[in-house]
């Protein structure tokens, strides 16, 4: 029971990712860990959207203030004002222009991923965040495990990944409305394979080691 209850401590309970208990059986093993899809439930919200100036400021990697960054957002945007919309045209955009997939980057800016066109899910993440609230789009970036099928085996393994989350304003039971967007694989919604552990602004600079390090503690 020890052992589980550290596995559960570990993941970042919201709107989208939770656990029910099985109606079924009390036990603490028959938890159910229900995720559901974060399609806003109104599309028509136009940005900029107010909110907390953590997930709208710039920073030494969500580098938003960047007036490439600025010119490129805007330049993908276009005319359209809906959140949810231009939300999706970023995350195909920026899935389209880091052209080499590697992991041979550290951990770059969102600038400097726009300038290179390389990078993994980290670069994929802070680039379409900062891409987000260059435009008045709150954005965060979110760390957990995603499935990863293995070839010639009907099993698989749980990786670490680094996606993006936008605040597109309040659902109608009056909670915060993020909603998922994985710029590495580009499909909408994110999907059960996604397990999030925890999620971060990038204000402070160390938050990128303790968002590893939570994970790493989880997958040992």
């Amino acid at each position: 029971r020890g052992a589980l209850s550290s596995v559960l401590n570990a993941f970042t309970w919201d709107n989208r990712e939770h656990l029910e208990k099985d109606s079924r059986d009390e036990s603490p093993a028959k938890n159910i860990l229900k995720i559901e899809q974060d399609i806003p439930e109104d599309n028509s919200v136009e940005y900029p959207i107010a909110f907390d100036d953590e997930y709208l400021q710039p920073n030494s990697v969500i580098d938003s203030q960047n007036v490439y960054v600025v010119h490129t957002a805007k330049q993908i945007a276009d005319t359209e004002k809906r959140a949810y919309v231009v939300a999706l045209k970023l995350r195909d955009w920026v899935n389209e222009h880091i052209r080499d997939k590697t992991m041979d980057v550290g951990f770059a800016s969102a600038s400097q991923t726009l300038n290179s066109k390389e990078g993994d899910c980290t670069e994929h993440a802070v680039l379409l965040a900062a891409l987000l609230r260059s435009l008045g789009i709150p954005a965060r970036v979110a760390v957990g495990l995603i499935y990863q099928p293995q070839e010639g085996s009907e099993f698989g393994n749980f990786v670490f990944h680094m996606w993006t989350e936008a605040y597109l304003g309040q659902s109608y039971g009056g909670k915060s409305q993020w909603v998922a967007l994985d710029a590495t694989m580009p499909e909408h919604p994110v999907d059960a394979t996604h397990l999030k552990i925890a999620d971060s602004s990038l204000a402070n600079p160390a938050d990128w080691m303790r968002l590893t390090q939570k994970v790493s503690a989880l997958t040992g």
